[in-house]
């Protein structure tokens, strides 16, 4: 039997790879038109290009922290699916009983 919770949750932790045309620098402007527009971040010279070794420097580390999401997310799934594993075989602890006549509160909203 394929428990479809485990199934879920690794599809939903799976990622796609960054588009690196999709990345924004912080302080460029990235309008194709030549507005002026308050920017965030420092200020950067629009004629200067990027040293490549900074920027591979800079895609090495965004790339370990996103494949250090990602082990951490799959071990997130892995416990939470042997949680419900475990909470499915012994019970989620709700072993109230009650006898007929015996006065209770209900819940009333969802």
């Amino acid at each position: 039997m394929t428990n479809i919770s485990a199934v879920s949750t690794r599809a939903r932790s799976a990622r796609s790879p960054v588009n690196e045309s999709t990345v924004s620098t912080p302080g460029v402007d990235t309008s194709s038109n030549n507005e002026h527009h308050t920017q965030a971040g420092p200020v950067v010279n629009k004629d200067a290009e990027l040293n490549n070794g900074f920027s591979s420097k800079a895609m090495d580390f965004v790339q370990r922290r996103q494949a250090v999401k990602r082990f951490v997310q799959d071990i997130i799934a892995a416990s939470v699916d042997r949680q419900k594993l475990n909470a499915d075989n012994n019970g989620r602890g709700n072993s109230n009983e009650f006898k007929v006549g015996s006065l209770v509160l209900l819940a009333t909203q969802t």
